[in-house]
């Protein structure tokens, strides 16, 4: 399986969104008291809010036209304290992979383009 990383565009929303909510059911099963099942976890407007912002990347896997997998990035900036030296450094703030391809080296591939 080749595995393309590339930056998500606009018209990524509804692949990654299936993404998103394949796990959000997993959680809601899992933790009922906690989380819910809903038909769109992510709002399109949160995520095209991402697509905007410079400090923020959506990476998509895909295998050929097919999004398999998606990672949130963020770059952040260490605190200005005198005790650390200053450095940018990357946040995942959410990441997954389609349930039919996880072991795939997806989520390897994912993270290594995150870093």
């Amino acid at each position: 399986m080749k595995i393309n990383v590339v930056s998500a565009k606009g018209e990524d929303f509804n692949a990654v969104n299936v993404i998103v909510k394949e796990g959000q059911d997993q959680h809601a099963e899992a933790l009922p008291k906690i989380f819910k099942k809903v038909e769109q976890v992510m709002p399109e407007s949160y995520f095209q809010q991402l697509l905007a912002e410079s400090n923020c990347d959506i990476l998509i896997a895909k295998e050929n036209q097919t999004v398999i997998g998606f990672a949130v990035v963020e770059i952040k900036k260490s605190p200005a304290f005198e005790s650390m030296v200053e450095r940018k450094y990357a946040y995942i703030n959410d990441f997954g992979v389609k349930s039919n391809y996880k072991r795939g080296g997806v989520g390897t591939a994912l993270f290594n383009a995150c870093v």
